[in-house]
């Protein structure tokens, strides 16, 4: 699995972040990072100076 960063890349790219569903509800949605974590994927985390550090 590959995350392209750039300059913008921030955590949520990483882990994922919570959107509302077709109810209205707050439903997590993984982000990639978590993913090939769950399944045991490797993760190339391409041109990853672009990313801003903090």
């Amino acid at each position: 699995m590959r995350i392209n960063n750039h300059q913008n890349t921030d955590i949520q790219d990483y882990v994922g972040n919570y959107v509302n569903d077709a109810s209205g509800q707050l439903v997590f949605v993984e982000g990639p990072l978590v993913k090939a974590m769950r399944n045991g994927y490797w993760i190339i985390l391409d041109e990853l100076n672009l990313a801003d550090s903090d």
